[in-house]
């Protein structure tokens, strides 16, 4: 199965700079095993899995160690990946351990400008609202460098 790989530097607009992450698009979560797998093949600090459900869009993260409950700037990345792929309902939510993350856009274009959080379900619960960085704005938002990928795996 090939899987659409993406290493986005968010919060900057230059290559190389920021916090990098990795974004992985999928039908449906893999077990939990390959995921894990692949962030620690990747090495970036976190690795954001996600894909569809019912309208919406389940997120995951993983370090090169463990699954992680709350990752704001993989999950602007994620959302900053969905707007490159050409997503169009906006804002984007996100199903995910630690409730409902929000995502918003720019009319402008994929300047994502605001993640809230509503109620999480079993561990950690996330603040009730968040908002990202005063330096995550138009000209500051998360750059996607270049697929760098496709990932091959079997689930």
């Amino acid at each position: 199965m090939a899987i659409p790989y993406y290493h986005v530097d968010a919060f900057t607009g230059e290559l190389f700079a920021g916090n990098p992450a990795g974004v992985c698009i999928l039908s449906a979560f893999l077990a939990d095993s390959i995921m894990q797998k692949i962030a620690a093949e990747n090495r970036h600090s976190e690795t954001a899995f996600v894909p569809r459900a019912d309208g919406d869009f389940d997120l995951r993260w993983f370090t090169p160690k463990v699954e992680d409950d709350l990752c704001v700037h993989a999950t602007l990345a994620s959302a900053y990946v969905l707007a490159l792929r050409k997503h169009n309902v906006w804002p984007v939510r996100f199903h995910t351990r630690s409730g409902m993350l929000t995502v918003a856009q720019d009319q402008d274009g994929p300047m994502l400008r605001e993640l809230r959080t509503t109620g999480g379900e079993g561990g950690a619960k996330a603040p009730a609202e968040k908002r990202a960085s005063p330096n995550v704005r138009s000209n500051q938002m998360p750059s996607c460098r270049a697929i760098l990928s496709v990932l091959r795996a079997s689930a």
